[in-house]
């Protein structure tokens, strides 16, 4: 459960979107904070594909080869 009490979104739940995507435009400003301070990841304008972002899943993948050597 999320601090506003609601539930977190599940790996493959949508994140965008009217499929039951869970980030809105200022969500999406938290998630970029969260990205940049704990991460330390430059994301690139070529990085801004759908597939990168479409749910957990994705994005955990996608943070994960920024972050390989």
């Amino acid at each position: 459960m999320a601090k506003n009490g609601l539930p977190l979104p599940t790996l493959d739940q949508p994140l965008f979107g009217s499929r039951g995507g869970v980030i809105d435009s200022l969500n999406m400003w938290a998630l970029d904070r969260f990205r940049r301070n704990q991460c330390g990841i430059t994301i690139e304008e070529t990085d801004l594909l759908q597939e990168n972002f479409q749910n957990l899943r994705a994005l955990i993948n996608f943070i994960k080869t920024k972050l390989e050597p």
